[in-house]
């Protein structure tokens, strides 16, 4: 899949600096599902609460974020 990916980056319009976006966010995918992959549910919650108790401003707007996408969603429906 990440070869699929990477394929269709070169492809892209906009140049060297898209197709260098493109490629940091399938690492970045790519890096995500396999944290998903290794982790139980507890190790998550772990990893969450102490990412809270570090950036709790970030936190707090991300889940605010969250929040208002889902209520659009909602509301559209």
């Amino acid at each position: 899949m990440e070869n699929q990916i990477l394929e269709k980056a070169e492809q892209l319009p906009g140049g060297e600096k898209i197709v260098e976006a493109a490629h940091t966010a399938a690492a970045a995918i790519e890096d995500a599902t396999d944290y998903l992959r290794e982790q139980d549910w507890s190790e998550m919650l772990s990893d969450a609460r102490e990412l809270m108790k570090r950036h709790p401003g970030a936190m707090l707007l991300t889940a605010a974020a969250v929040g208002f996408l889902l209520a659009r969603s909602v509301a559209r429906n």
